[in-house]
């Protein structure tokens, strides 16, 4: 194999498929593989299980052929190498790749490729979706999959499809975070989950597309639906082939509180920075924060109180202008809950909606409607 590529189209490859290597003490698991396809140059990534990365880099090939190479040393090397032309060649005995960019050379040290085994999955069902708006529902829903194992069902965000809709929906136990979109090229219906690790690269991806990319991202599925076990992402150069995770996502309409009494217009930017540094102070008693909506009658001087206690260290409070609804009443949030949701809105007001100190309260975007967030409340002596 000899083939030559620009540094910075080889970096943002060999970095994309190593994400899918895992820390291994067999050399072999710690391997990814560069293979020539037609004109270009194919890496490939994967842990062997349950996800599998590959990333197509522009080359050109002087012979085709495959090697693989450790993906700690080179993922080093590639990423220090100054931006311009890197050569890539396999050594004429053995497993050796042999990497060259100006004056530097490397020889880093393989297996025979035909070891390297990953399974191709295509999809029989692809749908195309807009980067843009997918990358904003991910980012919004990813937030309240479950970090923790022990119900591996909340794991991942459920995509449920219908004829010219997709929604997105993601709950730990503590919080649910649901996300519309109008997807007029689907014409099935179907429901999957897909690993929040999953997610979050798709995520990373749509990220490093350049600004004038014309590609969307594909979504390929089995055909039949009681067949469901992987899925494929195509995201630009790239494609992720993963395992789903298996179950029936818990029906959360209910969740969802159908009115509200009291409703809270704030700006996202005043709140965000009060939430910064009340969550120095909530950190020592559960994350606690209390807030304490103030309606005035004639509305003019209506206030948000936001309130943190360290136990016996300190306390904090600050006021924030708002628009209230429905009249006075207090409400106590997990603080870490309310900023993650903060942090991926672009919206510059969110509305809180709440019924009562124990029941959930639910944060909307102002301005746009396709989101529904519900908080469940902490209980505290008011």
């Amino acid at each position: 194999m000899n083939l030559s590529c620009l540094q910075k189209d080889l970096n943002s490859g060999v970095s994309a498929v190593a994400r899918a290597i895992p820390k291994s003490q067999n050399p072999l698991a710690g391997q990814l593989l560069a293979k020539t396809d037609g004109d270009d140059l194919l890496l490939v990534g994967t842990d062997g299980e349950t996800v599998a990365i590959t990333y197509r880099v522009k080359a050109a090939i002087g012979s085709p052929g495959e090697i693989t190479m450790e993906k700690l040393r080179l993922s080093s090397l590639i990423g220090n190498l100054p931006n311009d032309e890197v050569t890539l060649e396999s050594a004429e005995s053995g497993y050796q790749a042999i990497v060259r960019c100006r004056r530097t050379k490397a020889e880093i040290a393989g297996f025979n490729p035909t070891e390297f085994q990953v399974t191709e999955f295509d999809g029989a069902t692809s749908i195309e979706l807009p980067p843009t708006e997918l990358r904003k529902a991910l980012s919004r829903t990813v937030i309240a999959a479950a970090q923790d194992d022990s119900r591996p069902v909340l794991t991942g965000v459920q995509f449920e499809f219908t004829p010219g809709n997709l929604r997105l929906g993601a709950a730990d136990g503590f919080r649910l975070s649901v996300h519309t979109l109008d997807l007029p090229s689907c014409s099935i219906t179907r429901t999957l989950i897909i690993p929040r690790g999953i997610v979050r690269e798709v995520i990373r991806l749509i990220d490093e597309l350049p600004e004038d990319a014309t590609e969307g991202v594909s979504i390929h599925l089995e055909e039949e639906a009681e067949s469901n076990t992987r899925v494929a992402l195509s995201v630009g150069p790239a494609r992720i082939t993963a395992s789903l995770v298996q179950g029936s996502f818990p029906s959360y309409e209910q969740l969802i509180p159908a009115d509200h009494e009291v409703s809270i217009e704030v700006s996202v930017g005043a709140l965000s920075e009060t939430v910064r540094r009340a969550e120095g102070f909530a950190r020592d008693s559960s994350n606690i924060v209390r807030f304490m909506a103030e309606q005035d009658n004639d509305d003019s001087g209506s206030s948000l109180r936001i309130r943190a206690q360290a136990d016996e260290s300190g306390t904090y409070e600050d006021e924030i202008d708002a628009v209230i609804e429905g009249g006075s009443s207090n409400i106590a949030f997990n603080i870490a809950y309310i900023r993650d949701v903060l942090a991926v809105l672009d919206s510059e007001s969110i509305r809180l909606e709440i019924t009562s100190s124990g029941n959930p309260g639910v944060v909307r975007a102002v301005d746009d409607d396709r989101l529904t967030h519900v908080v469940m409340p902490m209980y505290v002596q008011w």
